[in-house]
């Protein structure tokens, strides 16, 4: 009987370690995708064309923002490499009251890749994109969107404090 226990504790002891060892090599595999993630060659570096040939008409509304601070805020990084991560179609804001994606001229998601709390968007020079929000509830919200440092509704030097896109209840926007 002692050699059955002393057997089962054994077996025991190799399926813990196994078990840990599994975690072991599956955060030294997410430490090294974070790491290839965060790395970009020059030669993968994508810019900003701004711009493009997109018409946007802008009204001005008489809306006035609750708070100087935003209550949510992201960003995507994105070069022309192939990323690593989670594969997403779009990102939940705002305690999932508004969706955020980046889709191509045909309105078809482009994936986005989470590791962490990063995302990332594998990019082609050239290549145009459009910014998708979607607010599903029923208040309004005030977008403030930037590429590359750059106010998506003029081009000039992206802020906090600039005017932004309004998103009515239950409406979405591409921009």
């Amino acid at each position: 009987m002692k050699k059955l226990y002393l057997f089962i504790s054994l077996l025991l002891s190799l399926f813990v370690a196994a078990c840990s060892s599994t975690n072991t090599k599956m955060s030294e595999m997410s430490a090294e995708a974070t790491v290839q993630n965060a790395q970009v060659a020059k030669s993968e570096k994508l810019g900003t064309k701004w711009g493009d040939e997109i018409s946007s008409n802008v009204t001005e509304v008489n809306l006035k923002r609750l708070s100087s601070s935003p209550i949510a805020e992201s960003q995507v990084r994105y070069a022309s490499k192939k990323y690593v991560g989670k594969a997403v179609n779009s990102l939940s804001l705002a305690a999932g009251k508004i969706s955020f994606s980046i889709v191509d001229d045909a309105q078809r998601p482009l994936p986005l890749f989470r590791d962490g709390q990063q995302y990332y968007l594998s990019g082609k020079d050239g290549q145009s994109y459009q910014l998708k929000y979607q607010n599903h509830s029923n208040s309004t919200f005030e977008v403030v969107a930037s590429v590359d440092g750059l106010d998506v509704i003029d081009g000039r030097a992206a802020s906090r404090s600039n005017s932004g896109y309004v998103l009515r209840p239950q409406g979405g926007g591409d921009y």
